[in-house]
């Protein structure tokens, strides 16, 4: 490859003056007396040109090399880093900002709309393609393709959130994460993947390691999406998946297991949305964690045809204790054995008018091998629930007493 005068440190975006030869897969450092201006932008502009001036906002498309830019002719191109500061300055300086008026009067986005950007590399000494030092902010009708690793980087200052990610889709729509390994276990507050607000976002065939924390949250916003991916807290992550305040948020075909916490939790005020074909297992085998959990104000969510194995709590679980009422909710042919709690349970704390579970239905599930009870129908206040078809033997923590508080139909 040709010299390259001017060559990124990896190191919180700054710049040195290091000049390499790279022959073949051998880099061998020269000495150069040579006068050259030093770009400062991240990436030289007559880079830029061959890329984002091609192509008009919708559509285009750039990939990434173990750091170096791949030209449309298939050569290597400029080097901006395996680093988040240098892949960040990358779409902000390459893509065009898109507003909402900008996919308002689009309906199908697909190839021809979206923008996207794919990274590959081998794995470097540190077992990953690339690094997190800052948070890796995606916009609105982008994708991002990770053929390879992603891992935290020694110097990381990710954003100053309580929980800041490695990915994060805040506030945009129409965005995607797909595919790749997002290994944040290298600090116990950072999360692999963030989609915040915003609409229409996809996390989709990933693989995620997380210790400490969430793997992948989903808070606030609207139709968003976690599917096929493989996430595993090691017994350390706290939740696997975590919706909070979502609505019509889709969960399905994911493998989770051994967080601490909830494997899949849909927290408080997310409603209108569904869970199906999810394996939650292997939680916090030693603790209380639940493998699907719904709570405190979750209204109006379908979780369905679910495994709910080997956790440490209950398989599946809907309790109200601090927020407000678990109502409206369908728990229909899900599967849960062998956990540590109670296979399916519903109720609340109680002892409050809004901390209770309330008008959900329970329907054709299978609950068996449990320590605690398989079907436990009313684990402290329940209003109106209402349970049938289902497989396992019926209990209560406190008697009922009337179908106003629980019925169960069992022809």
């Amino acid at each position: 490859r040709a010299v390259h005068l001017v060559h990124r440190q990896e190191r919180g975006g700054s710049w040195s003056t290091r000049h390499i030869v790279r022959v073949g897969l051998i880099m061998k450092p020269v000495a150069l007396t040579l006068a050259f201006a030093v770009v400062t932008t991240g990436i030289a502009p007559h880079a830029l040109s061959a890329h984002a001036t091609a192509h008009a906002a919708h559509g285009m498309a750039i990939t990434v090399d173990s750091g170096y830019i791949v030209n449309t002719d298939g050569s290597v191109g400029d080097f901006v880093g395996t680093y988040t500061s240098g892949l960040q300055q990358l779409i902000d300086d390459s893509y065009p900002t898109i507003t909402t008026s900008d996919f308002s009067s689009i309906s199908i986005f697909n190839a021809t709309e979206l923008r996207y950007l794919t990274l590959k590399g081998d794995a470097s000494t540190d077992g990953h393609s690339y690094l997190s030092d800052v948070t890796l902010q995606l916009p609105s009708m982008f994708v991002l393709t990770l053929e390879g690793s992603m891992g935290v980087a020694p110097n990381a200052t990710l954003k100053s959130d309580v929980t800041p990610p490695m990915v994060a889709l805040d506030g945009v729509s129409y965005s995607a994460v797909l595919g790749g390994t997002y290994d944040a276990t290298g600090n116990t507050t950072y999360e692999a993947i963030r989609i915040k607000d915003g609409s229409h976002c996809k996390v989709e065939g990933v693989t995620g390691y997380g210790s400490g924390t969430n793997i992948i949250e989903v808070h606030n916003g609207n139709r968003h999406e976690i599917s096929h991916s493989t996430l595993d807290g090691g017994d350390a992550a706290f939740r696997c998946i975590w919706l909070l305040a979502t609505n019509h948020g889709l969960v399905h075909f994911n493998y989770a297991t051994r967080c601490v916490g909830h494997v899949i939790d849909f927290d408080a005020y997310t409603s209108n949305s569904a869970a199906w074909s999810n394996v939650a297992e292997y939680n916090n085998p030693t603790g209380v964690g639940e493998g699907i959990f719904v709570e405190e104000t979750a209204t109006n969510n379908f979780i369905f045809n679910n495994t709910a194995s080997n956790n440490g709590g209950n398989g599946i679980a809907l309790y109200s204790s601090v927020v407000g009422p678990v109502t409206g909710n369908i728990i229909a042919a899900n599967t849960a054995e062998n956990n540590a709690g109670h296979g399916l349970s519903s109720g609340g704390y109680g002892h409050d008018p809004v901390k209770h579970a309330g008008d959900n239905i329970f329907v054709g599930n299978t609950a068996s091998g449990n320590s605690g009870n398989d079907l436990q129908i009313m684990h402290g206040a329940a209003i109106n629930d209402y349970w049938t078809g289902n497989d396992g033997g019926y209990t209560y923590d406190e008697d009922p007493h009337s179908s106003a508080n629980v019925t169960v139909f069992e022809p």
